[in-house]
C-alpha cells in the first residue's frame, strides 16, 4: 500500500528493508529473515523464472511459524527440512522478528522458538559485541519491547545493533538500525 508518492507502508510482510530507499512504515509483525525457499535462482541469474520458490518447513513465511499467524507470500510448504546423516530434522530454526527496522524510539522483537524451551532470553548487542540489554522471558514464544535505552537506563545512540534470541539450545540473531 502506498499513502502517498514519499513512502511505503508494509503490513506483515517478508522483505529485506535495507534495499528500501524511500521512507517506509511497517506496522505490524514483519519477518526479517531468510524466507527458506526450497530452491531459489542465484541472483545473479535475475530476472529469471528457474528455481523453487516454494518454502521449506521450517519458513518463517508459514502460518505455522509466521509471527503474523497466517502465511505470507504465495506459496506453500513444498521441500522438507534435512537432517545431517541419520539424525532426524529437529523442529526447525527459532522465528525472530523486529520492527520497525530502521527504527528511531523503540523496537518491537517478536520470537517463536520450536521445541520444548520454557524460557527464552532476548538480548541487544552492539557492533563492537557488547551486551547492552538483556530480558529473561517465561516462554519460549512472545513478544517484548525495547525501549533504545542500555541496561542502565541510557539512550542508545544512532547506529547498528544486534538481537539475539536463546531459548533452550537454540539461538537466533538479526541485525537492526537505530535512526535519530
Amino acid at each position: 500500500m502506498v499513502p502517498d508518492a514519499l513512502g511505503a507502508e508494509f503490513t506483515c510482510c517478508a522483505l529485506d528493508s535495507s534495499g528500501i530507499a524511500a521512507s517506509a512504515s511497517y506496522n505490524g509483525l514483519q519477518v526479517f529473515t531468510d524466507p527458506l525457499f526450497c530452491g531459489p535462482a542465484a541472483w545473479q541469474t535475475a530476472p529469471t523464472e528457474s528455481g523453487d520458490y516454494d518454502l521449506s518447513a521450517a519458513s518463517p513465511c508459514l502460518a505455522a511459524t509466521s509471527p503474523c499467524g497466517e502465511r505470507i507470500g504465495a506459496r506453500d510448504q513444498a521441500c522438507a527440512t534435512t537432517g545431517v546423516g541419520d539424525d532426524p530434522a529437529g523442529p526447525g530454526p527459532p522465528v525472530l522478528a523486529v520492527y520497525p527496522n530502521p527504527f528511531t524510539g523503540s523496537l518491537h522483537v517478536s520470537f517463536h522458538a520450536p521445541g520444548d524451551a520454557a524460557r527464552a532470553t532476548v538480548e541487544l548487542f552492539d557492533l563492537q559485541g557488547r551486551l547492552l540489554w538483556s530480558r529473561e522471558v517465561s516462554a519460549a514464544t512472545g513478544d517484548v519491547e525495547w525501549d533504545g535505552r542500555d541496561a542502565s537506563g541510557r539512550r542508545t545512540s544512532p547506529g547498528v545493533y544486534f538481537v539475539h534470541i536463546r531459548a533452550g539450545s537454540m539461538t537466533k540473531a538479526t541485525r537492526v538500525v537505530r535512526v535519530h
